[in-house]
This record gives C-alpha cells, structure tokens and sequence, in this order.
C-alpha cells in the first residue's frame, strides 16, 4: 500500500489545482495516524486516500486493495449554492484526471503495478458536509498488488531450531 499512498502523493505534488508541499498540505493518507490531518489544516482542494481491507485473489498471489480516493474543497460558511456547485465540479475535475492520469498506458507502462486498478463497477459519490463547509467527491475502486508470501525465518522460533538439525 505504501507505493498507493506515494502515487497519489506525487500526483497531488504535480496537479496545478493542488500542488501538495508539506508545509501547505493538500494530501493525507487516512489508515495512517500518523498524517491524519484536520480538514482545519489542509490547503484547499485537498485529496484523501483510504482503503477499506483487502482480499485475497484467486492466484493466491495478490492482495485486492478496497481504496477510496476523496477530493474536497471548502466554501465560506454562507456559501451559496453556485459556490457549492463550482467546488464539486472542481473536485469532479480533479478527480477525473487524477484517475486519468493513474490509468494511462504511459504511466501503467512506467509503473506497472498500476495494471492493478480496477476501475470496473467504481462508485462516486457526492460529498456534502455542510458541517465543515466541505464538498466534493469520493471514489471506491480496488487495486491488486503482489502478495509477497515469503516466509521470514526470524519471526519464527521453531524455524531457527530447525537450521540446528
């Protein structure tokens, strides 16, 4: 999951509506503690990355990641609804191409692990959290990354008595 997050970090980094810089965040990985920010302290727009679990493939060989990728933007707190509307069809925007981009020939010939998008049945969702002033839009896709299965000799005490045999 870690070249995930990175990916999408990166794409974040180069997308001129966002430019994520650590200083002016505008990226956050949610399954780690130790990024989760506040939507308080995120640049707007802003993505969000998750995933929801995994299962194993038929092949025995691959993981099959559940990811949601969200993009927010705020609106004042009296926005109106064609502020409203500019901010989801902006996060749509964003969205589609970083999706687009994700998908590519181009860059599934550079990275080929990104041959594990599936994007087949994808669900959007509107985001409206008038609470927060946030709206936007999420999507549910799976990705599948190699299963490394190797079994790591040190994490086990009866393996290392074997080796004395």
């Amino acid at each position: 999951m870690n070249r995930v997050k990175e990916y999408f970090q990166t794409l974040a980094e180069k997308h001129h509506m966002l430019q994520h810089r650590e200083y002016q965040p505008h990226f956050a990985y949610l399954n780690d503690e130790m990024n989760m920010l506040l939507p308080a302290q995120m640049g707007y727009p802003f993505v969000l990355l998750s995933h929801s679990g995994w299962q194993v493939t038929g092949d025995d060989a691959r993981r099959q990641w559940n990811i949601v990728l969200s993009v927010l933007d705020h609106v004042s707190d009296t926005g109106d609804e064609l502020e409203k509307n500019q901010a989801v069809a902006r996060c749509q925007r964003i969205l589609d191409d970083l999706l687009s981009r994700a998908t590519s020939f181009t860059e599934k010939s550079s990275a080929k692990w990104l041959r594990g998008i599936d994007l087949t049945g994808a669900q959007g969702m509107m985001i409206e959290n008038e609470a927060d002033a946030l709206y936007g839009w999420a999507v549910t896709f799976t990705v599948s990354l190699p299963w490394c299965r190797e079994i790591n000799t040190s994490s086990w005490d009866d393996l290392r008595l074997l080796d004395n045999v």
